[in-house]
């Protein structure tokens, strides 16, 4: 069903604000939050409205109204709709920017509810992070205690060899979301080499998360797979979504 994938992830709050934003002159705001909770297909429609776009880029202080997810959900549409207009992004290569004619490639990915669903949930879960601690038993025979971060790239490699392999699959999908964000949020920040390691890193990582039970079983195999196969892409519009317009509701990001 179209719209079940945001519906189940959109909190009342959120709806509140789609609401308003989207139907700010309707005398029922409550019913019409109903009525799209029920038909979630309707709610896309509103986000792609200009002035919902104005209605979130206008003052800071709105953005309390509506949770990390719907922000970058509202934000990935409008990279979409842009990139069907204008079907170019822009690549850095070596220190060289240089614009590549994919924009319709990156759009048809976007397309996917539930690739712009998984991109939202996952930009909003960095917004904090988490650690780990794991008693290990080192060479010497004792058992020491190590903790680990899942924001870091390292860390999360050397926790796959600290878990069964049953238990990986939570951390195949975060390496592979940090690398994509890396890559994509910040590729000024990381020299070609280090981004050409992370790409491959992401990419398998995406891959084996894919082959998981978990994975079939919580649907989210073909995301996965295609975001492994399609990690260039995808990093494309976290780069656009930073640039054109996170630096217009927060500043420069660093």
């Amino acid at each position: 069903m179209a719209g079940e994938w945001l519906r189940t992830r959109l909190t009342e709050a959120d709806l509140a604000f789609v609401v308003e934003a989207g139907a700010p002159h309707r005398p029922d705001p409550e019913r019409v939050a109903r009525m799209l909770r029920e038909n979630p297909d309707f709610v896309d429609p509103l986000l792609e409205k200009d002035e919902v776009f104005q209605f979130v880029m206008g003052q800071r202080e709105r953005l309390l109204k509506l949770s990390p997810f719907l922000l970058f959900y509202i934000l990935l549409l409008r990279v979409r709709n842009d990139l069907r207009r204008h079907p170019h992004t822009p690549e850095l290569v070596g220190h060289e920017r240089l614009l590549l004619f994919d924009g319709a490639a990156v759009a048809r990915l976007l397309s996917d509810e539930r690739t712009r669903v998984y991109l939202a949930e996952m930009l909003a879960s960095f917004a904090r992070s988490r650690q780990f601690l794991v008693y290990r038993l080192e060479a010497d025979g004792k058992v020491r205690p190590r903790v680990y971060s899942d924001t870091r790239v390292e860390d999360l490699i050397e926790l796959l060899g600290a878990v069964p392999q049953a238990s990986r699959y939570p951390i195949y999908r975060r390496l592979g979301d940090l690398c994509l964000l890396l890559t994509g949020l910040f590729p000024e920040s990381t020299p070609e080499e280090t981004r050409t390691q992370l790409t491959a890193v992401g990419t398998e990582s995406y891959r084996r998360a894919a082959r998981t039970a978990r994975a079939e079983e919580t649907g989210y195999r073909p995301i996965l797979e295609g975001l492994a196969d399609q990690f260039d892409l995808a990093r494309k519009p976290l780069h656009l979504l930073r640039h054109q317009y996170l630096a217009g509701v927060f500043g420069p990001l660093n």
